[in-house]
C-alpha cells in the first residue's frame, strides 16, 4: 500500500508541473492545481444550454452533485461539469484544452504546448513529420538483445532511415501502433512472428494482449426544440447556410458559445449504488471491476444532437442523445499483425461479442462489437435504464416529447424488459476510442542500451 501511495504522489507531483490552472469558478479547488505549467486549464469554454439541464435532471434522479471531479478527496462519483476539456472549433470532434483567450491546445496534439519554436531550435531536437516508425533496431550479437536505434520511412517503398540511440528508445506510438512496432521489431509471441516471417528477438507473449476499450451505448429522445436550434448545422436549404455562418462567427470570433459550443457535463456512478439501483429492483450482485470501492464503473453524458454510427448518421427531427459507457470493461481483445509490412494496418480483434466481426484493419469508423462477458452487458443495461430515468426527470422531462413512439427512439424504453434492452445495446454498442493494450507480460520493464 505504501508503494502504491508513493507512486500516486509522484504522478500528482508530475501533473502539477504540466498544468497551469486559471480560476474562473469558485467551486473548483485551485490549491491542487499546477500554476506554472505550459498547458492552460480551467472552466474557460462556453457550453450549450443542455449541460445544466442534464445536471439538474441527474440530481433529481438521485446522482449527487460533484463540483470538481478532480477534488482533494479524489472521489469522482457524482454529476457535474468537466473542468478541462473543450471541443476545438477547428476540429469539432477533438477534445481540447483552452485558456481564457480561447487559445486551443489539442489533447491529441500535446506537442503544441511543449514543442515550441524555441524547443525546436535546439540542436539536439529533430522532428521527422509524415513518417512511420517501421521497427526498433536491436543489436543481437550478445547474450541479451540491446536497443540501438529506430528505423522509419515516409513511404512503403522507402527510403528507410536508421537513427542510432545513445541511451534509450521510447516506444510511444499509441495503443494500436505501439504493439505493432514491437512485433515488427521481433518483440512478440514467437509463434505469431513466425507466421509473418519476422525474426524473433525476444519472445514476450503479452505484447498486444488484453485490449480494452470503453463500449458506449446511446439513448435517443425527441425534444421540443426550445433550448437550442441546431438544424442549420447540417444545412439543406440556403437559409441554413446563412445561419451556420452566423453560428461560426458567434463561436469562433465572438466567443459566446451558441450551437457550436461543447457540452461538457458528465455523471460517474457505480452500478451497486443502492440509491440509483435499489436492491429490490436489482437483486443480482455484479462483479466489481472498478479500481477502488468508491470508483465508478459507468459514465453518462449528454450531447445536443442525436447521432449513430460513430457520428456519421443524424436524425431528421430535433433530438439529442444521452450516452452511457462502461468505465472498467472485463471483455478483452488483441492486436496482432496483418502482415510484415509496417505500412499495413495491424489487425484489431476486440473479441467482445458472440457474433464477432473480425477487423482486418483499423479505421476511425470501424464498428467494434463488445460485450463478451455477462458482467459488461448487465452493467450497460443498468446504465441504459439510468439514462432513461434521467430523461424522465425534471427539467428534461418537460422538454422531451415522451409521447413520441417511433421505434428508433427511447421514450418508452424504461418499460422494456432487460432482454429487450440487451438487444438494443447489442445493436447500438460502439467504441469511444479509448483503447488500452499490454506491451509486455510483466517480465520486461524496459529495453535500454546500457
Amino acid at each position: 500500500m505504501g508503494n502504491h501511495n508513493r507512486r500516486r504522489l509522484l504522478v500528482v507531483e508530475d501533473l502539477l508541473k504540466v498544468f497551469s490552472y486559471r480560476p474562473r469558478l469558485q467551486q473548483i479547488f485551485p490549491q491542487i492545481r499546477g500554476r506554472n505549467g505550459p498547458v492552460i486549464i480551467g472552466f474557460n469554454n462556453f457550453v450549450s444550454g443542455w449541460w445544466n439541464l442534464f445536471i439538474q435532471a441527474g440530481i433529481a434522479a438521485g446522482i449527487p452533485l460533484s463540483k470538481d471531479f478532480n477534488s482533494a478527496d479524489g472521489n469522482i462519483i457524482g454529476i457535474g461539469r468537466w473542468v478541462f476539456l473543450k471541443f476545438a472549433p477547428s476540429d469539432f470532434w477533438l477534445q481540447n484544452l483552452s485558456d481564457l483567450h480561447l487559445r486551443q491546445v489539442s489533447a491529441s496534439l500535446f506537442g503544441t504546448a511543449y514543442l515550441t519554436p524555441d524547443v525546436l531550435k535546439r540542436p539536439n531536437v529533430t522532428v521527422a513529420i509524415n513518417s512511420t516508425a517501421s521497427r526498433v533496431l536491436f543489436n543481437t550479437t550478445g547474450q541479451t538483445p540491446v536497443v540501438v536505434g529506430v528505423e522509419f520511412a515516409a513511404r512503403p517503398e522507402g527510403p528507410f532511415y536508421h537513427v542510432k540511440a545513445d541511451k534509450e528508445v521510447v516506444v510511444c506510438a499509441g495503443t494500436v501502433q505501439s504493439p505493432a512496432v514491437l512485433m515488427l521489431s521481433g518483440v512478440v509471441p514467437a509463434a505469431h512472428l513466425k507466421e509473418k516471417g519476422i525474426a524473433v528477438v525476444k519472445d514476450i507473449p503479452g505484447v498486444g494482449s488484453n485490449l480494452l476499450d470503453h463500449p458506449i451505448v446511446q439513448t435517443y429522445f425527441k425534444h421540443n426544440n426550445t433550448v437550442m436550434r441546431a438544424a442549420h448545422l447540417f444545412p439543406n436549404i440556403i437559409f441554413h447556410v446563412f445561419q451556420l455562418i452566423g453560428s461560426l462567427i458567434q463561436h469562433l470570433i465572438l466567443g459566446t458559445g451558441g450551437a457550436l459550443a461543447s457540452n461538457l457535463a458528465a455523471a460517474f456512478v457505480r452500478t451497486d449504488d443502492p440509491v440509483l439501483f435499489a436492491p429490490s429492483e436489482y437483486p443480482e450482485k455484479l462483479l466489481d471491476s472498478t479500481s477502488a470501492k468508491d470508483a465508478p464503473d459507468l459514465e453518462l453524458f449528454i450531447t445536443p444532437f442525436a447521432f449513430s454510427d460513430h457520428g456519421r448518421a443524424f436524425f431528421d427531427i430535433p433530438a439529442l442523445s444521452l450516452h452511457c459507457y462502461l468505465v472498467r470493461p472485463t471483455s478483452k481483445g488483441t492486436i496482432t499483425l496483418k502482415s510484415s509490412d509496417p505500412f499495413d494496418h495491424p489487425k484489431i480483434d476486440p473479441k467482445y461479442v458472440c457474433h464477432l466481426i473480425s477487423l482486418s484493419s483499423f479505421h476511425p469508423f470501424s464498428r467494434f462489437n463488445y460485450l463478451q462477458t455477462k458482467e459488461d452487458l448487465d452493467k450497460l443495461v443498468r446504465g441504459f435504464r439510468l439514462a432513461c430515468k434521467i430523461a424522465h426527470a425534471e427539467p428534461l422531462n418537460s422538454l422531451f416529447e415522451h409521447t413520441f413512439d417511433r421505434s428508433d427512439f427511447d421514450h418508452f424504453a424504461h418499460l422494456k424488459t432487460d432482454a429487450e434492452i440487451q438487444k438494443i445495446i447489442r445493436d447500438r454498442v460502439e467504441t469511444v476510442y479509448h483503447p488500452n493494450v499490454d506491451l509486455s507480460d510483466g517480465s520486461v520493464k524496459r529495453w535500454r542500451r546500457c
